[in-house]
């Protein structure tokens, strides 16, 4: 699921290139990921790790069982069961960085790949 945007939702933002491309990939739901990989006949397989689901971004983000325990973490913090949705919430009305640098965080601990 994609963001729709009306304005650069990282202008005046100081962050760096990677933490801004992770968090367009999550927003347009396209990364260099598993599946991605497969679809340019560069992997195999497009099957997630964990053998329940393909590698796609919703899966790995909201579904994989190989990341529940700090996925339920960043969910309990904001009250949310979704990164779809949680990215919305902090990218509108305006900007909320604590969020973004939390699923950044949440990304980067995880080497989820995006």
């Amino acid at each position: 699921e994609s963001t729709n945007l009306k304005q650069e939702w990282f202008k005046g933002v100081s962050q760096h290139n990677r933490f801004i491309t992770v968090i367009n990939r999550l927003l347009t739901g396209h990364g260099n990921n598993r599946y991605f990989r497969y679809l340019m006949k560069i992997d195999l397989s497009p099957v997630c790790d964990c053998r329940r689901g393909v590698a796609v971004l919703d899966h790995t983000l909201n579904d994989c069982p190989n990341l529940t325990s700090a996925r339920e973490e960043l969910f309990r913090k904001y009250q949310t069961d979704n990164i779809q949705q949680l990215l919305k919430t902090a990218i509108s009305p305006e900007t909320q960085m604590e969020i973004l640098e939390d699923i950044y965080k949440y990304i980067v601990d995880n080497k989820i790949e995006i």
